[in-house]
């Protein structure tokens, strides 16, 4: 109940803010200058101080620069939008690359979602190229925009907030569009929840809504690096299905695309292997199902191995293991989780993407037997995405996510 006042909260300062953005746009502005101008004057005040008692020099360059920078604002009153409107045209920029990225796999793979694709980059592309090469752009308007969009995020929030406040009403899982946090907020939910574990638990969490699930999702968070993004799995009747570029010799641009492989492991091997050896931690979500979504969820994951082909771990042909287990994590999988490897060879599927084709979208292709309300649409998929959908549907009191645990050898 607590966790949903605070999302009423937060879903009701949303509103206020996105109302404010939408119907004041420049007066949001000056508030921002201000705002900007005396922060960097106040921070300069700071600096000197903590300079007058520890005599680090650092401290007073670092004042120095906040007070020109104070000053720059003061002389130049529109730099905050300008900032605004070059953020965001790059933001745009690094989707469109993104989505041809993707557009570019669908086309090698002879895809059907190729044409929707291409010209969902365009658009990015074009407002992109729109925001930072016409002058007489107004800027303005994306506080306008960024106020519709900050206003129905805390409709959102609202509403599932009502969900739990008000258990009469009825969890949809009916598929819908769902207004998410942007992607890079998103990306990093599940590495922010473990570090408010650390800091405000003692023990791992079991909850006592106990029943047991024929359906498991399970969200991963690594301790370093792009593990922090998380990765997401399903465990259907005890077996662990897992998509990602496994196959170390397909990697390109950093390990981001791959030939997609998916493997299959006992999740009583699986659990200990990834919490001991890869120091993940788990949040585990419990799903209801009927006997009907059960027969569509499995023959859904039969689809996936009627269109792959066995693939094998470099250590199942190799004597050096001790190297090999340190360099591969497939390999890792298939010692100590006794993991089968499929390769998959036709379909959207066949070539992984990190920021497209990825482990978020594969669990997504698998839960429309539940019609669960997140949307296959175009765009950057994260596990952080489902990280946030799953604790907002499992406190809803009539959702089919029952139960919730979590599991790691690093929160004690």
């Amino acid at each position: 109940m607590t966790e949903s006042k605070i999302d009423l909260l937060i879903g009701i300062s949303f509103i206020c803010a996105g109302l404010i953005m939408l119907f004041i746009p420049n007066q949001v502005f000056i508030l921002i200058l201000l705002a900007a101008i005396l922060l960097s004057f106040g921070n300069c005040i700071l600096l000197v101080l903590r300079f007058v008692q520890k005599r680090n020099k650092m401290d007073l360059v670092f004042s120095f620069g906040s007070l020109l920078f104070a000053l720059f604002l003061y002389n130049h009153h529109f730099f905050p939008q300008w900032v605004m409107r070059v953020g965001f045209g790059a933001y745009c920029i690094i989707y469109s690359i993104c989505t041809f990225i993707q557009w570019g796999i669908y086309f090698w793979n002879a895809n059907k979602r190729r044409v929707t694709t291409f010209f969902h980059g365009l658009a990015f592309l074009f407002l992109a190229l729109f925001l930072l090469f016409y002058n007489d752009f107004k800027s303005y308007l994306i506080m306008m925009l960024l106020g519709v969009y900050v206003l129905l995020l805390g409709f959102r929030y609202v509403n599932d907030a009502m969900m739990v406040i008000n258990p009469g009403q009825n969890a949809s899982w009916s598929r819908k569009y769902r207004l998410s946090l942007p992607i890079l907020l998103s990306a990093f939910l599940p590495d922010w929840a473990i570090s408010y574990k650390k800091n405000h638990e003692t023990k791992n969490e079991k909850n006592d809504k106990q029943e047991p699930t024929n359906l498991r999702l399970m969200v991963h968070v690594g301790p370093k690096g792009f593990q922090k993004v998380g990765h997401i799995t399903v465990v259907f009747n005890g077996m662990v299905y897992s998509y990602g570029n496994y196959n170390k010799a397909s990697q390109h641009l950093n390990g981001t695309v791959g030939n997609g492989v998916f493997f299959i492991a006992p999740y009583e091997k699986y659990l200990p292997m990834i919490l001991s050896n890869e120091n993940n931690s788990i949040f585990e979500y419990g799903v209801k199902t009927t006997a009907k979504q059960d027969t569509l969820i499995a023959e859904k994951l039969q689809y996936f191995k009627d269109i792959s082909t066995p693939w094998h771990a470099p250590i199942e042909s190799s004597s050096h293991r001790l190297k090999l287990l340190k360099d591969d994590y497939a390999n890792r999988l298939k010692v100590y989780a006794d993991a089968n490897f499929y390769q998959i060879e036709s379909g959207r599927f066949k070539t992984y993407w990190a920021l497209g084709v990825n482990c978020a979208l594969f669990i997504d292709s698998v839960l429309k037997a539940l019609e669960s309300d997140l949307l296959t649409l175009q765009g950057i998929f994260s596990p952080g995405l489902y990280f946030d959908w799953l604790e907002k549907e499992y406190a809803k009191a009539n959702s089919p996510i029952i139960s919730r645990w979590f599991y790691s050898m690093t929160v004690k």
